[in-house]
C-alpha cells in the first residue's frame, strides 16, 4: 500500500482555519446524530461531510457477528440513500481487515491493488480510485465500517483520516443510539402490543367468565329440570308445571306449550299449557292436524328447532287460526324445538313471549337440551302408561275369567256378561245373540236393564236382518255405523236407529269351531269404541264363549241327571212293588214247588229261564229271584222285547251315542248298562229280532258290548233272567225252523239251564199247564 498523501487545503484558508472549519462541521454532526433516523442520518451526515472532505462516494457497511457478508449502503454525489443495501462477501476483503483490527485503512489507488476480491471489483465499478475505510465501533459493539471513496488516487491524507476517524466515532455512536432507540421503540411497541393483547385477553376472560356463568346457569337449569322430572315419578300432569317454572328462571317467557305427536291419528294434540301472562288461546286437548299446520311447517324448514318472530307469524296468520289467536293474545315471538328421542318424534316444545327478539341462540340451545330431556321423560311416561293400561287390562281379564268360570246358570251368566261389558266398554246398550242353527235365526237377549223397549224381551231375528247374524256369518268382529245399519234394511235395525243407536260392535262367539252367537255392544255416539277397547274385548269374548258353552253343557247334564233321577225313582218304585212273595198268593203244591225253586236259584248268580204262558206271573217270579239274591241292592231292570219296536230295541238294550241316528239328540244309557251289578229281565225273549240276536249273544257270553254309534267297549256284571211263553227247548231241537244265530242264542240260554238241571238238585221242574217253570244255571 502507498502512503497517504496530505490533503490539500482549500484555497484561501490557512491550515488552522481548515481544521477549525472541520471541527465546526464535526460539532454540527451532533444535532443530526441525536435526532435522525438511519436513512435521514446517513443523508445529513453525507451533506455535512461533503463540506469538509472531498469524496465522490460514501458507503456505510453493517456487519453482524459471525456473518460472512456485509450490508452496504452507498451514497453518491447526489446524496440519495438507496432503498436496499448491497450484500457483499467479506472473504479476503479489506473491509474484513478493518473490522477485525479496528483500525483505519486507506487504499491510495485501487487499480494497483492486486487480487480478485469481490469488494474491490464492486468499488472499481463505482469509478473509485482511492478509498478510506474506517471502523464504526462503540464501547459495546462493532457495527461495521465507514468507507469514503474518491475518483482520484491518493486523495486522503493523514490529517483527513484522523478527522474522519472522529467522524466515524460520532457516526458509530449515532448509529448505535439510533439502533438503541429503535430497539427501545420496538420494545415499547411490543409492550404496547402486549398491553393491548393483555387487555384483549382480559376482556375475553371477562366474556368467557360471563359465558361460563351463563353456561353454568343453563346447566343448573337443566339439572333442576331433570330433578323436577325425576320428582314427578312419570306423572305427566305434574311434569310440565314444574318444568316451566324451572325454565322460566333461565329463559324468560310468557307462555309455554307442549304438543304431543299422535302416531296413530297422524296429528298433534295440545297436551299441556303453562300460562304466565297469556290467555287460553290453545286449550289442552286441542287437536292440530299435521298435514297443514303451523307446527309441520316450522319443523319442515327447521328440523332442529328455530325462533319464530313477529314478521313470520304475521305472514302465516291468515292460514292458521292458532297463530291468529296467539297474536291476538300478544304473543309475538316463539321458540319452537322438536322433542325427539333416538326412536321417534314425541312432540314439540313451544316458549312464547310478548317481547320481540325475546329469545337468543343461547336460549335456543338451552331449550333444545330441555326438549331432549322432556322427550325421554314423555316417552318413558307414555310407555309406563301403556304398561299400566296393559296391566289393568290383564287384571280385568283375570277378574272376568274368575267371574265367568264358575257361572253355570244361564240367567246368572247373562248378569255376569253384562257386568263384564260394563267393565270394559262405556256403552248405552248390550245384548247377547245366540245362533239357532235349526231355524237360522238369532235369539237376542238383553244384558242391560236400560235397554230400549224392543230389547226388554227376548226376540228372534233372521241372521241376515241383524248385525249380530252378519258378524256370525262372516266370522269376524264387525262395527256398524248409521250407514251400515241402514243398509241392512230390516225392522230390527230400523228400530235400533229410531232409539238413537249410532254404533254397534258385534263380537262372534265361537267354541270348538262351532258358532254360538255374538255379543253386541251399542252406543248412541258415532265411532264410540276405540281400537284399544276393541282389542281388550277381543280377549274377553273367548271366555264368554267358553262360559256360554259350559252353561249349555251344564244345562244338558242337569237335564240328563234329572232324567236319570226319575228313571231311578221309577225303577226303585218297581223294586219296592215286588220286594218278596207278597204279591204271589197260592198254596198249591205246584206253586210251592216253583217258589222252592226260586229260593234255591236266587242266592246264586245263575242265569234263570222262566217258562210260562202269558198271564201266569213270570215277571213276579223274576222279581222274587232278584229280591232274594245278593243283587237285591242293585237295579232290577226289565225289558219287554215284544212291546218295543224292532228299530228301537237295540238302542233300548245297549244305549246309543249322540248323533248315532236321526233323532239321537243326546247320549242314552242302555238297559244292560243300567242293570250293572243288578238283574236284567228279558221278558218275551223269544221275540227278539233276528238281526239283534248276534249282538245279544255276545253280550250274554262275554258280558261286554258297545253302544249304538259308539266305539268304546262297556263291561257289565249283570244277572240275566229270561222269560218267554214259547218252548225254547223245542225251538232249539227244531233248529231248522229258525236262524242259526237265533238257535245259538236260545241254545246258550237253554243249554245253561239244562246243564244246571242235570247237575243240580231240583233246579229244573215242571208245573201244571198254567204255572211258570223255572230253569236255572250256575
Amino acid at each position: 500500500m502507498q502512503e497517504v498523501p496530505e490533503r490539500h487545503i482549500k484555497p484561501g484558508l490557512s491550515s488552522f482555519d481548515e481544521f477549525s472549519r472541520r471541527y465546526q462541521v464535526l460539532l454540527q454532526t451532533a444535532d443530526p446524530v441525536a435526532r435522525q433516523a438511519l436513512p435521514e442520518l446517513l443523508r445529513e451526515l453525507s451533506k455535512l461531510l461533503h463540506e469538509v472532505v472531498d469524496f465522490h462516494s460514501l458507503s456505510y457497511g453493517f456487519h453482524e457477528q459471525n456473518a460472512r457478508t456485509m450490508l452496504v449502503y452507498t451514497l453518491d454525489e447526489s446524496i440519495q440513500v438507496p432503498e436496499h443495501p448491497v450484500e457483499l462477501s467479506i472473504e479476503g476483503s479489506p473491509l474484513t481487515w478493518v473490522v477485525t483490527n479496528q483500525a483505519p485503512l486507506v487504499l491510495e489507488d485501487l487499480n494497483r491493488e492486486a487480487g480478485s476480491v469481490a469488494t474491490l471489483h464492486w468499488l472499481r465499478s463505482k469509478g473509485l480510485r482511492s478509498i478510506a475505510i474506517l471502523p464504526l465501533t462503540t464501547i459495546d459493539e462493532r457495527l461495521g465500517v465507514l468507507v469514503f471513496g474518491s475518483s482520484k488516487p491518493s486523495d486522503f491524507e493523514n490529517g483527513a483520516v484522523h478527522f474522519l476517524e472522529q467522524i466515524a466515532g460520532l457516526v458509530a455512536l449515532a448509529i448505535s443510539n439510533l439502533l438503541t432507540l429503535q430497539a427501545v421503540a420496538g420494545e415499547e411497541e411490543q409492550l404496547r402490543a402486549l398491553t393491548a393483547v393483555s387487555i384483549q385477553l382480559s376482556e375475553r376472560s371477562i366474556r368467557a367468565h360471563h359465558a361460563l356463568r351463563a353456561e353454568r346457569a343453563r346447566l343448573e337449569t337443566v339439572l333442576e329440570i331433570n330433578a323436577a322430572l325425576a320428582a314427578t315419578k312419570l306423572d305427566m300432569q305434574q311434569m310440565f308445571p314444574a318444568v316451566s317454572e324451572s325454565l322460566a328462571r333461565a329463559v324468560l317467557h310468557d307462555t309455554a306449550l307442549i304438543n304431543l305427536w299422535n302416531e296413530e291419528q297422524g296429528n298433534y294434540v295440545v297436551f299441556a299449557k303453562a300460562r304466565r301472562n297469556g290467555s287460553d288461546f290453545a286449550p289442552s286437548g286441542m287437536v292440530l292436524p299435521s298435514g297443514n299446520s303451523f307446527t309441520a311447517q316450522v319443523l319442515e324448514r327447521n328440523p332442529q328447532g328455530t325462533i319464530v318472530r313477529r314478521a313470520e307469524l304475521e305472514a302465516v296468520a291468515p292460514q292458521f287460526e292458532i297463530v291468529r289467536n296467539a297474536l291476538s293474545a300478544g304473543i309475538v315471538c316463539w321458540c319452537a324445538v322438536p322433542m325427539r328421542t333416538p326412536n321417534q318424534l314425541v312432540g314439540v316444545l313451544y316458549l312464547g313471549s310478548r317481547s320481540e327478539d325475546a329469545f337468543t341462540n343461547e336460549d335456543l340451545d338451552l331449550v333444545r337440551q330441555v326438549a331432549t330431556a322432556l322427550a325421554l321423560f314423555v316417552e318413558n311416561a307414555l310407555t309406563h302408561e301403556s304398561l299400566q293400561r296393559e296391566k289393568q287390562s290383564l287384571q280385568k281379564l283375570l277378574e272376568i275369567s274368575r267371574t265367568l268360570t264358575p257361572s253355570l246358570d244361564a240367567k246368572k251368566l247373562l248378569v255376569e256378561i253384562a257386568n263384564c261389558t260394563q267393565a270394559v266398554f262405556k256403552h248405552d246398550h248390550a245384548h247377547l245373540a245366540l245362533y239357532d242353527k235349526g231355524t237360522d235365526q238369532m235369539r237376542i237377549s238383553p244384558l242391560d236393564s236400560s235397554e230400549p223397549d224392543f230389547f226388554l224381551k227376548e226376540t228372534s231375528v233372521s241372521v241376515a236382518e241383524c248385525p249380530s247374524g252378519i258378524a256370525v256369518r262372516q266370522a269376524k268382529i264387525m262395527c256398524f255405523g248409521p250407514a251400515e245399519l241402514a243398509q241392512i234394511k230390516s225392522d230390527f235395525t230400523d228400530r235400533m236407529l229410531s232409539t238413537g243407536v249410532r254404533t254397534v260392535c258385534c263380537f262372534p262367539l265361537v267354541s270348538r269351531n262351532n258358532p254360538i252367537g255374538a255379543l253386541c255392544i251399542a252406543s248412541k255416539k258415532e265411532n264410540a269404541f276405540p281400537p284399544a277397547t276393541i282389542d281388550l274385548m277381543t280377549q274377553v269374548v273367548p271366555q264368554v264363549a267358553v262360559a256360554l258353552d259350559n252353561s249349555r253343557a251344564y244345562g244338558e247334564i242337569a237335564s240328563l241327571k234329572d232324567r236319570l233321577v226319575k228313571e231311578k225313582f221309577y225303577l226303585e218304585q218297581e223294586v219296592r212293588d215286588a220286594l218278596d212273595f207278597e204279591e204271589i198268593v197260592g198254596q198249591s203244591s205246584a206253586l210251592t214247588h216253583v217258589l222252592d225253586q226260586v229260593k234255591t236259584v236266587a242266592p246264586s248268580d245263575a242265569t234263570v229261564l222262566i217258562l210260562g204262558e202269558t198271564g201266569t206271573g213270570k215277571e213276579l217270579i223274576a222279581r222274587a229271584v232278584h229280591r232274594l239274591s245278593s243283587r237285591a241292592t242293585g237295579n232290577f231292570i226289565k225289558v219287554n222285547c215284544a212291546a218295543i219296536p224292532t228299530g228301537l230295541l237295540e238302542s233300548e238294550l245297549f244305549g246309543h251315542e249322540k248323533g248315532a241316528f236321526t233323532g239321537a239328540i243326546s247320549q242314552k244309557i242302555g238297559r244292560l248298562e243300567l242293570a250293572d251289578k243288578g238283574t236284567l229281565l228279558l221278558d218275551e225273549v223269544g221275540e227278539i229280532p233276528l238281526e239283534l240276536q248276534p249282538k245279544l249273544l255276545r253280550a250274554l257270553q262275554d258280558h261286554e258290548f258297545e253302544r249304538l254309534g259308539g266305539t268304546r267297549t262297556i263291561h257289565v256284571n249283570v244277572r240275566i233272567v229270561a222269560a218267554t211263553n214259547r218252548d225254547l227247548s223245542e225251538a232249539v231241537a227244531n233248529s231248522a225252523a229258525i236262524s242259526t244265530t237265533a238257535c245259538m242264542c236260545f241254545r246258550c240260554i237253554c243249554h245253561r239251564c239244562v246243564s244246571a238241571a242235570k247237575t243240580s238238585r231240583c233246579l229244573c221242574a215242571t208245573s201244571s199247564r198254567n204255572l211258570p217253570v223255572a230253569w236255572a244255571s250256575k
